[in-house]
């Protein structure tokens, strides 16, 4: 189960606050204000912090084996370009606090904690012409992201993840649409 509550102009003219909360295997409270850096420009600042905490669950057939926590909760800021009021890029900084602990059973994961520094560039394009239920247009969204450690491991490593999105009406009641996503770690272990 999830919400969203949005603010405007709660920091100045076409300011946005943006709250999300989720409950469930995936617990989160996340926040991000997005301000205007000019009124005529289109750069803006973006910070943000977020809690989630997950549940994971392993098993061997209907047999529990273990029960594993992980929490990623962190703060960060984005500073961007909004190229048109359907696109944007984002540069980032985030700083998080990032574990996984078993809570109950066995051992069949690694445990770690983390404080990795988490730089990362996005460009995202909504060209859909609804944002629940779409019948045109188009969705690109991509990410390079960059984390100082890794769990468990030696080093940094970097990942990129990029999605598409299509649609294309059909007949009155009828949509015809596709999606794609992939990425890479570039080789990390």
């Amino acid at each position: 189960m999830g919400a969203r509550v949005t603010f405007f102009d709660v920091a100045g003219p076409r300011s946005e606050l943006r709250v999300d909360a989720s409950m469930g295997q995936v617990a989160s409270l996340r926040g991000e204000l997005y301000k205007k850096l000019a009124a005529d420009k289109g750069y803006f600042v973006a910070p943000r912090a977020y809690l989630t905490h997950t549940t994971s669950a392993y098993f061997n057939g209907t047999n529990q084996l273990a029960q594993y926590t992980e929490r990623q909760n962190g703060f960060g800021v984005d500073l961007g370009y909004q190229i048109s009021p359907r696109a944007e890029v984002r540069v980032g900084e985030d700083y998080q606090w990032y574990s996984q602990v078993r809570t109950i059973g066995v051992p069949v994961a690694q445990t770690f904690s983390l404080t990795p520094w988490v730089s990362s560039l996005r460009f995202q394009y909504l060209g859909q012409e609804e944002v629940q239920l779409p019948s045109r247009g188009s969705i690109v969204q991509s990410s390079l992201t960059h984390y100082t450690q890794r769990p468990n491991a030696s080093g940094g490593f970097t990942q990129m993840d990029t999605y598409l999105a299509h649609f294309i009406p059909l007949a009155q009641r009828s949509i015809f649409f596709g999606t794609a996503r992939g990425g890479t770690s570039f080789k990390a272990e």
